[in-house]
């Protein structure tokens, strides 16, 4: 269940769009039938309990903040992208590698490896995009891969500084004859 754009037909498959639809004029009249109204969506909140009709007393103005508060929780806990699913968690426990990767910025550029900077760098980047382009849009593994690129990114330019564009060249053991 989600918005979808509405194709050049669309209005030809919903007769309450306004128009009429050309196929009914083959039907007799008789036999057309009105399409029963959709169900109306459930509501995010049940009505509230009288212990919590009581808590909207004792919280007095802050009433609208808890509320909204628990509407936002409850939409998270629902979404499907949310902490029910494997789409919550395999991202927040990506979080360790971009973590991993910032407490190394204290390491010297020497130690840093090529081969894993680029593996992390174009890993945040390419799940960078994935996450946008999928259904539902997964921010969790939007922003973790971004953390990725960026810290990936950021080794790989202290370590190409470090190896090419630093003046201290080593100078090349000399053969003494």
């Amino acid at each position: 269940m989600g918005w979808a754009p509405q194709s050049p037909t669309s209005k030809l498959n919903n007769p309450l769009a306004g128009e009429r639809d050309p196929r009914q004029d083959s039907i007799p009249e008789g036999d057309r039938r009105r399409r029963p109204d959709p169900a109306p969506p459930p509501p995010l909140l049940a009505p509230p309990s009288p212990e919590a009709k009581r808590a909207q007393k004792d919280l007095g103005g802050n009433c609208a903040l808890v509320l909204m508060a628990a509407t936002k929780l409850q939409a998270l806990w629902n979404h499907p992208a949310g902490p029910k699913t494997i789409h919550f968690w395999a991202p927040t426990f990506k979080w360790g590698i971009s973590i991993a990767n910032i407490a190394d910025f204290a390491k010297p550029p020497e130690k840093i490896s090529y081969p894993q900077q680029v593996a992390v760098a174009c890993t945040g980047l390419v799940w960078s995009r994935y996450s946008l382009v999928i259904t539902p849009k997964n921010w969790n593994l939007f922003s973790v891969n971004v953390a990725m690129a960026g810290t990936g990114l950021y080794q790989l330019s202290r370590k190409i500084r470090q190896d090419y564009l630093s003046g201290e060249k080593e100078a090349a053991p000399q053969l003494e004859a």
